[in-house]
């Protein structure tokens, strides 16, 4: 799995999910650290990371209800380089400003 620039204890954005070996160690660290929360970001029209695989790995994960809500998920209508279409640049930045802010005050959005 690569990760975005911002990590922390509490938060993760992830780049790509590549593999489900790593969606495994994802969960693992969800159990251990039920404040973790995660985002994922992506493209409808992304061939590299696929929007359907990457929705499809994170509703597989084996994860109790209670953490179900520390993952949101947010797509735009783009491919891989979410940030080269500017209304998608404008709404990915917003959705990962508010991810902080959020995780900063400890809640977290709904997983979608």
């Amino acid at each position: 799995m690569q990760m975005g620039a911002q990590r922390s204890p509490t938060h993760i954005m992830i780049a790509d999910l590549q593999g489900s070996a790593h969606l495994t160690d994802l969960a693992v660290a969800m159990k251990q650290n039920p404040n973790l929360k995660v985002q994922l970001n992506g493209g409808f029209y992304d061939l590299a990371t696929p929007y359907f695989a990457a929705v499809y790995e994170l509703r597989q994960l084996p994860l109790q209800a209670s953490l179900e809500g520390n993952i949101e998920m947010h797509f735009y209508m783009s491919g891989h380089m979410v940030y080269a279409h500017e209304p998608d640049l404008k709404a990915l930045h917003a959705n990962v400003a508010a991810f902080i802010e959020k995780t900063r005050n400890g809640t977290t959005g709904p997983r979608s």
